[in-house]
């Protein structure tokens, strides 16, 4: 494991404490990429340094009497139903930022977006959720439950974009 990759993991168990458990399993920087290739996306900075960092990892916490999980591996993430290059070119044109998919969370499957800024949104049938900015704040609220749940439609009635939400 990259010393990078270790030093987020670190963070990441910091981040969660006792309240979830952490499974990591990196897949090799050859196959990331061609996989992200494949499905039509580019390779940005954020996203390579995103993956450089988080990919491969697995959050497994208690909700409601069953246990959910936020998975960051490739696999995980090309494969959630709303992480398509055309979902993203429409996410990133209504909120105003660019957004990829770096995961996916829930038994939904709803897909963890990073945008270009840093933040973490989630994407699925219901709309979009802000989550929190950094990967760390991120898995801490998602934990602890402390993130605002509402769901945005992705555009508002007045054509309003989820921009303001990103600054």
């Amino acid at each position: 494991m990259k010393e990078e990759h270790a030093r987020s993991v670190d963070s990441v168990l910091a981040a969660i404490a006792s309240l979830g458990s952490l499974s990591v399993n990196p897949t090799s920087a050859p196959n990331i990429e061609r996989w992200y290739a494949e499905d039509g996306f580019e390779m940005t900075e954020w996203l390579r340094s995103f993956l450089d960092s988080y990919e491969g990892l697995t959050i497994r916490y208690p909700f409601m009497n069953r246990v959910c999980s936020l998975s960051t591996t490739v696999k995980a993430c090309l494969e959630a139903p709303h992480a398509t290059p055309r979902s993203m070119r429409v996410y990133s044109k209504r909120i105003g930022i660019p957004v990829l998919p770096v995961g996916a969370a829930f038994e939904t499957e709803d897909a963890l977006l990073l945008a270009r800024n840093g933040d973490f949104l989630f994407a699925s049938d219901a709309g979009i959720q802000w989550f929190a900015h950094g990967f760390e704040n991120s898995a801490r609220a998602l934990v602890t439950g402390d993130w605002d749940r509402k769901f945005y439609p992705i555009k508002s009635a007045s054509g309003e974009t989820l921009a303001h939400l990103l600054t």
